[in-house]
């Protein structure tokens, strides 16, 4: 997701040319990774746990869930990856 290259459609039709549009399932105009953790209607059980995961260590945003944050430690960095990586899991979006 950091390089654009997903399966989130967003990127398979700006990015990698391979969708006709870059609409989600939910009907929202795009689906890129913003829309995708934070605001698709499909998800909000999963986003609720992602989000209360991360705020304990960061205030959730994209940037923190795609980068992580340089002010934290690597212990908390490994958390906010771990949530991210379970929020994947369960939504099941890219299997």
């Amino acid at each position: 997701m950091r390089l654009g290259c997903s399966g989130l459609k967003a990127h398979l039709h700006f990015n990698l040319h391979v969708e006709d549009n870059p609409t989600c399932r939910c009907g929202a105009e795009i689906e890129n990774p913003e829309h995708y953790f934070l605001h698709c209607q499909q998800y909000v059980a999963p986003r609720i746990h992602l989000l209360n995961a991360i705020s304990r260590l960061a205030a959730p945003s994209i940037d923190v869930i795609l980068y992580g944050d340089p002010t934290l430690s690597t212990n908390d960095y490994i958390k906010i990856s771990l949530s991210v990586q379970k929020y994947i899991e369960i939504t099941e979006r890219f299997k």
